[in-house]
């Protein structure tokens, strides 16, 4: 019995395999227009339906994403099983290569829809489900992650690899630079933090211009607005409050991931079609900021003292170098895994509750922790408050650190931004 089973079990596990969609190689055909010089490439997909990644070859090296930008049809998107093809302009500086020699060559890939690549990309100038594109890589971006365009009229999400992984949220006492003081100690208690799934992550922080294509609101001060700053539409929203993205009516984590009608996370789920868009929680936030490092800064490192601090310099805007206003994203170095200003700039909202002490952790492993069930009332008014990450333009040094963790009143939006999360199934 134990054997006819197993057999089974092998079977199932091949027939499983065998329905992953595929692209044949022999199906593969490349026609070059005489006129235009435009590459068209044919192709046929079975099992679909998934999203087609290409990868332009000459002389069996791949061409740099930045060559390869002009591309339209059935690629980096979701498709459906049969005959397809997309076309490829090359710029003028390719534009008289020829596809005749058998230099050139395209390798095409199939991913699954529920193993969607590491990068996707919406329009929000065109914010619906079928406008958004798959990479494989930030790197693989056309124009460059850098570009204006994914900071203005295009989001760009990574994913966070963290199935199955595990992490030492919170910091030892002494890396606040204040010998253990109690105040810090308390929320930053060390704990053991394991993930069950991965998820998609806003490589910055929602800037002005966004927010104003979903929303049709800058959500920034006067002061931060159009004009007043240079690089206005490419800094972030910097005046948004809890309140404003998941609405007053619904209690993360009681509720769950549901959101007030007309929120602005609403408004990005209707608009984009994405049910799963929402804030991060505070471990997973961490996670991604540590991208893999446990020092007090994801680049290395610790604090020296209170209040500028050279190697801060590099990767965030804070007290010591912002003049008292935030910045477009993107200038400062990202981090281990390309996520810029996740420390600095502007404070970024996140799921949890404000608590400390042992109302927070006892120490003890934690799997996908949610934070607290209820809020401990913290501010100057008894306003219970929800946890801030990163700091921003006006932190201090020691605020800096990956492991610290800011609060105010959930309808509090002053210099306050975010960055959305999801699932890895769009």
């Amino acid at each position: 019995m134990m054997n006819r089973f197993f057999a089974f079990a092998v079977l199932a596990s091949v027939v499983a395999q065998a329905a992953l969609p595929s692209i044949d190689d022999d199906s593969v055909t490349i026609v070059q227009n005489a006129a235009t010089r435009g590459i068209a490439v044919s192709y046929t997909l079975t099992d679909g339906p998934a999203i087609i990644i290409p990868t332009f070859l000459t002389n069996g090296m791949p061409l740099a994403a930045a060559e390869t930008t002009r591309l339209v049809g059935d690629v980096n998107r979701i498709t459906e099983a049969g005959e397809r093809s997309f076309m490829w302009f090359p710029d003028d500086d390719r534009a008289g290569f020829s596809v005749e020699d058998g230099s050139f060559s395209v390798k095409l890939k199939a991913y699954p829809t529920n193993r969607a690549p590491d990068v996707v990309v919406f329009d929000l100038a065109v914010p619906t489900s079928e406008a958004r594109r798959y990479y494989a890589s930030l790197e693989a971006l056309p124009y460059g992650i850098t570009n204006d365009i994914y900071k203005t009229t295009k989001l760009v999400m990574k994913k966070v690899r963290a199935a199955g992984r595990s992490f030492r949220m919170g910091a030892p006492a002494y890396e606040s630079l204040n010998g253990g003081n109690n105040d810090f100690r308390s929320r930053e208690i060390p704990r053991r933090v394991t993930f069950t799934n991965d998820w998609y992550l806003c490589v910055y922080p929602l800037t002005q211009l966004q927010m104003r294509c979903v929303t049709g609101s800058r959500y920034s001060r006067a002061v931060h607005d159009n004009g007043a700053l240079e690089g206005a539409n490419t800094i972030p929203a910097s005046y948004v409050s809890y309140t404003a993205l998941r609405g007053s009516s619904v209690d993360w984590p009681t509720t769950g991931s549901s959101v007030a009608e007309g929120s602005v996370i609403d408004t990005f789920r209707d608009k984009l079609g994405v049910s799963s868009f929402d804030l991060l929680t505070s471990a997973r936030w961490e996670y991604s900021c540590r991208a893999g490092t446990q020092t007090a800064y994801y680049t290395g490192g610790s604090p020296t003292n209170y209040t500028v601090d050279a190697q801060i310099d590099e990767f965030a805007w804070y007290s010591g170098n912002s003049g008292g206003v935030p910045h477009p994203t993107g200038l400062k170095r990202p981090n281990n895994w390309g996520f810029y200003d996740m420390m600095g700039n502007v404070q970024e909202w996140v799921l949890d509750w404000y608590i400390t002490g042992n109302d927070l952790s006892d120490g003890s492993d934690q799997i996908d922790p949610p934070g607290p069930i209820a809020p401990k009332k913290t501010d100057s008014n008894n306003n219970a408050c929800r946890v801030l990450r990163g700091s921003g333009f006006g932190g201090y040094v020691r605020n800096m650190r990956v492991a610290f963790p800011g609060w105010d009143s959930p309808g509090e939006p002053k210099n306050m931004g975010f960055r959305l999360m999801c699932g890895t199934e769009l």
